[in-house]
């Protein structure tokens, strides 16, 4: 999270809270208590749940650190290259320009590692998915086989009954 994200996260809350209290329509008096204090909300005693709270597979907490990765490796790119040069027509001295280079290549190596995650993760739901369909397609066989052993008891049922009442 960025540093003004709690900030931001208050001023929409108290936006909201103070909307539906003064409507009228909602008599509530945890609105009416965030109505009178919004900072509520956001106290330490609030549960707020992180991804590391909702991801608990660990192919999907590698994404998440490389995705992590490789965004901080962005961000810092575009701050060190914002802040070595004054203008959009300046060049960087030779060894700024090394230096951005090298950052560079390091952003490349997490995009990469991100695309075979990636990758990883469709051939997974490639063969995911076919199992289903197999899976899927061996149950209805089963299940049409089961309706013609039905099928058949109740045809046979119906045969024993007709000869049973056959005089």
């Amino acid at each position: 999270m960025y540093p003004g994200w709690n900030q931001v996260l208050q001023n929409r809350s108290t936006r909201i809270v103070r909307r539906l209290a003064s409507s009228g329509r909602h008599h509530n008096p945890v609105l009416a208590t965030l109505y009178q204090d919004p900072s509520l909300l956001l106290t330490s005693s609030c549960n707020i749940m992180t991804v590391g709270d909702i991801v608990v597979d660990s192919f999907l907490q590698s994404v998440l650190d490389a995705s992590t990765k490789t965004r901080k490796q962005c961000i810092a790119l575009l701050d060190q290259a914002e802040s070595t040069t004054g203008g959009p027509r300046d060049t960087p001295p030779p060894d700024l320009e090394l230096e951005l280079s090298k950052q560079q290549k390091l952003l490349y190596s997490h995009l990469a590692q991100l695309r075979g995650l990636n990758r990883n993760a469709v051939l997974a739901v490639r063969h995911t998915k076919h199992a289903t369909a197999e899976a899927r397609s061996e149950i209805d066989r089963l299940h049409l086989q089961l309706q013609n052993l039905y099928y058949e008891q109740r045809h046979l049922c119906g045969e024993i009954n007709a000869c049973e009442s056959y005089e």
